[in-house]
């Protein structure tokens, strides 16, 4: 299948999810993703607003701020429509950013990203070797190869958005890790045990 038939396939396929079963899948996927090694020392997270039937990041927001760590969101910026993440704090309330997309308000920058720091990857679609099929406008891509290069690559996505293989183009980035409401996928050659 091409990506424009996997998208509409897999949107329509997430979108006939009843929102309780949105809500149970998300938890149950949040909380394998609290289980690992990873999240236990990871102390900046990007994150990501979820609405629809997507995966539901407000209680990854709220148990990673419990855990003292610092969240990241993604604001384009409408003058370079770059992608670049920023810190939202505690008690803020999101604003409309471009597309409608509620984004913090804040100006610190997730600068100096390592391997120590985490973004949480939203698709449409993924497969086992982490290849993953976004919305098409390679915001994600080209700040996966840019700024965020570094960080540790979580696909997050419900067990009905992995199929067999998603096509991909050579500036396509893959995450390092999938995890869905029922498993977590290393998605790189490297055995080392993420975990916990």
């Amino acid at each position: 299948r091409t990506k424009s038939e996997l998208r509409t396939c897999l949107n329509a396929t997430r979108n006939r999810l009843p929102s309780k079963e949105v809500k149970r899948r998300s938890l149950a996927l949040a909380t394998i993703f609290y289980g690992t090694v990873a999240f236990l020392f990871a102390k900046r997270i990007a994150l990501y607003y979820s609405y629809g039937c997507e995966v539901q990041t407000d209680l990854i927001w709220r148990h990673s701020r419990g855990c003292g760590k610092s969240v990241y969101y993604p604001k384009i910026d409408i003058t370079t429509d770059h992608m670049n993440f920023v810190r939202r704090e505690e008690s803020e309330s999101l604003e409309s950013g471009r597309f409608g997309i509620p984004t913090p308000r804040g100006a610190e920058l997730l600068c100096d990203v390592g391997d120590s720091d985490i973004v949480l990857v939203p698709g449409l679609g993924f497969d086992r070797e982490g290849n993953r099929l976004g919305r098409g406008g390679g915001y994600y891509d080209r700040v996966l190869s840019g700024s965020l290069r570094k960080a540790l690559k979580f696909g997050i996505a419900f067990d009905v958005q992995v199929v067999d293989r998603i096509p991909c183009s050579p500036t396509d980035q893959k995450v390092d890790f999938l995890i869905t409401e029922s498993r977590f996928i290393s998605c790189s050659a490297d055995e080392i045990p993420f975990q916990a």
